[in-house]
């Protein structure tokens, strides 16, 4: 390795995957003939706190608390102040986390410091000439601390960062407002990067120095403050970009304490941008940033690096960054995957795919996918832009069912110029349906990010005012407007959203579906199988009138041609049955939404994934330690299924 480069993984972040930005760079500079060390200082810290701790704060605690960064704010602010600290952990944190979380959060930022300066003189020792941070989420403070204590320890070295928290104006911000980052790149880096550690890394006389101007900022590889270093846009054809080397990050895990107890999952890009974002902004979404168009890797290439990675490393899991899944790849890639694969992947998808497509890609492999479901009101999906409807999303939950794959969504609220009428249906809807995939969580609130129409105009003027969440307040010791130009979470204010009551009733029906849908002992089910041109229907759903039906021949084809979103009018017209329409309406078999109806029955014969497949974690997973008295220690099972996943929505 060339200690003369130098790249951080700072914390906090699951050590169940390696960091993709870092190890793709890595490969990028090893194309200029740079070989840089790389330091994970994630996992290093996951030893000081313990790996439990550490998956908790970086999967299973809300990134909107800004935990991970306030640990590490101390070690950034030359102010301390114990009153506004104590506001924080009581009127922020305390709601939303155990007592227990809260006390070791609590230890966890009186070690902080120690870890910092460690961590730097670790690096300060190899004598680099540059150092690299990504970061991402809470990841910003952690990295920030580090950087200040290798530049009061070695002045001359260069700080750079990069990464999603240094998109645009958050980059202005990093690098005008801490004086010990030098350098921040913005957007797509794989070329500016590396060409300037060629100019600046390698250069006897240059090694150390920074050119004229003091500081050198890139922004989005086009605007760039001081000095502009590399210029080269986004990437066109990705697959010019060399494989990930995931190398320092097996290495690290192999000599943790904890590295036998972590099934790791690979990370990998199959495509860029959103290709519909690209056409329609989802009005919520700030994923992207600069870049929403859309590009996707051959997949021919995706195939290679599938191949290469799951062999070069022994590990068949896969937890790709893709923010939505390439169409050409569902027939090109999963359809070229065998059936029997070992392979087992995690994706991003949007939720009108059809049930063949699903069955495809899960033949494929497939065994989680995040839909970005979000609602199940029809007008406030047109509000979000999302370009799916309601039916069309119970659709694609009544196929994850039938499949075996496993959906990840959150239902979310607080969209301007919703109608409290809207959730109460949803209210009364939910009894019929307890028997598919219920939201990870919610109702929750939107965020406005960073990015999102909501925030960049298009849409902001639906709120009455957006302000960064509060949390910002009490990790950056900065003025208001500095704060916020750092920040990528905000919250949007206005009186045109769900009032409180129905937001508790729909709250407590979310409750009890995700209660009822986990039950272990008497899940609901609304199934069928034919009995000859007669379906016997199974339902032991709330709402059941009877748990055993037998449908007539007109039924049953009413049932089938209702599979897919189905015009009500028609449906009757072409059946000559509007009585036996109106039974399986009655009994809940189809769902109406307007003037279309859906079959929410589930069909036995298409599973493709079985309970063993979906209960493999696709994004890597954390073992629990082996207790005393038993094989392993207690789990929540059912919950880890949500643990190791990318942030939902």
């Amino acid at each position: 390795m060339d200690s003369q480069v130098i790249l951080v993984v700072p914390p906090i972040l699951s050590v169940a995957r390696p960091s993709l930005g870092i190890s793709a760079m890595k490969a990028s500079l090893a194309e200029i003939g740079c070989h840089p060390a790389v330091i994970y200082a994630a996992l290093d810290y996951a030893e000081v706190i313990g790996p439990d701790l550490n998956q908790q704060l970086a999967e299973k605690t809300d990134h909107r608390l800004l935990v991970g960064d306030w640990i590490f704010a101390g070690c950034v602010s030359e102010v301390r102040d114990q009153d506004r600290d104590a506001h924080y952990l009581s009127e922020i944190v305390s709601p939303k986390v155990s007592p227990e979380l809260l006390r070791e959060i609590l230890d966890a930022r009186a070690h902080a410091g120690d870890f910092v300066e460690s961590c730097a003189c670790r690096i300060c020792e190899a004598r680099p000439r540059i150092v690299g941070f990504t970061s991402t989420f809470q990841q910003h403070c952690g990295a920030l601390a580090i950087a200040k204590a290798i530049k009061r320890q070695a002045p001359d070295v260069i700080i750079c960062f990069g990464g999603a928290n240094c998109e645009d104006d958050m980059g202005r911000a990093t690098v005008e407002n801490f004086p010990f980052v030098d350098v921040v790149f913005s957007g797509e880096s794989d070329r500016s990067f590396p060409q300037f550690v060629k100019q600046y890394g390698f250069d006897a006389q240059k090694a150390g120095r920074l050119p004229a101007g003091g500081q050198l900022t890139v922004l989005n590889n086009r605007r760039p403050t001081f000095v502009e270093a590399g210029s080269a846009g986004t990437i066109a054809d990705l697959d010019e970009l060399p494989i990930p080397d995931f190398s320092d990050y097996f290495g690290a895990l192999e000599h943790s304490s904890f590295g036998s107890r972590v099934s790791p999952a690979l990370t990998f890009e199959a495509s860029r941008g959103c290709w519909w974002g690209a056409k329609h902004h989802c009005t919520f979404c700030g994923l992207n940033g600069g870049a929403m168009a859309f590009r996707a890797k051959s997949p021919a290439r995706v195939l290679r690096e599938i191949e290469t990675l799951s062999g070069r490393w022994s590990v068949n899991a896969f937890s790709p960054s893709d923010n939505i899944l390439a169409p050409k790849h569902i027939d090109e890639v999963f359809g070229k995957i065998p059936a029997d694969t070992e392979l087992r992947f995690f994706y991003e998808i949007k939720s009108n795919m059809s049930h063949d497509q699903i069955v495809k890609i899960a033949k494929g492999g497939v065994t989680w996918l995040q839909p970005g479901i979000e609602s199940l009101s029809d007008r406030v999906l047109k509000l979000m832009d999302k370009g799916v409807s309601s039916l069309l999303n119970l659709r694609f939950l009544r196929s994850c069912l039938e499949i075996g794959v496993v959906p990840l969504w959150n239902f979310l609220v607080g969209f301007p110029g919703e109608e409290d009428s809207e959730y109460e249906a949803v209210t009364k809807m939910v009894p019929y349906i307890e028997h598919l995939n219920p939201p990870l969580n919610g109702p929750t609130f939107i965020r406005v990010d960073r990015f999102s129409p909501y925030f960049t105009g298009r849409a902001a003027i639906n709120f009455d005012s957006i302000v960064p969440l509060e949390a910002y307040e009490y990790v950056y010791d900065l003025d208001p407007e500095q704060r916020a130009r750092m920040a990528y979470f905000f919250s949007g204010r206005s009186d045109k959203m769900i009032s409180k009551q129905v937001h508790t009733e729909l709250g407590k029906a979310m409750v009890n579906w995700r209660k009822r849908f986990w039950d272990p002992t008497n899940p609901p089910i609304l199934a069928s199988v034919p009995f000859g041109e007669e379906l016997l229907v199974r339902d032991t759903r709330s709402i059941a009138s009877e748990q055993v039906v037998l449908l007539g021949p007109l039924e049953a084809q009413i049932l089938s041609r209702a599979r897919s979103p189905s015009k009500i009018a028609a449906l009757i017209a072409d059946s000559g049955a509007p009585a036996q329409v109106e039974r399986l309406l009655e009994l809940g078999y189809l769902i109406r939404c307007g003037d279309e109806v859906l079959s929410v029955v589930k069909e036995y014969g298409w599973e493709v994934r079985s309970e063993g497949d979906r209960n493999e974690q696709p994004c890597g997973s954390l073992r629990p330690v082996p207790a005393v008295n038993s094989s392993i220690s207690e789990s929540n099972t059912q919950g880890d299924h949500i643990d190791y996943c990318h942030p939902v929505s």
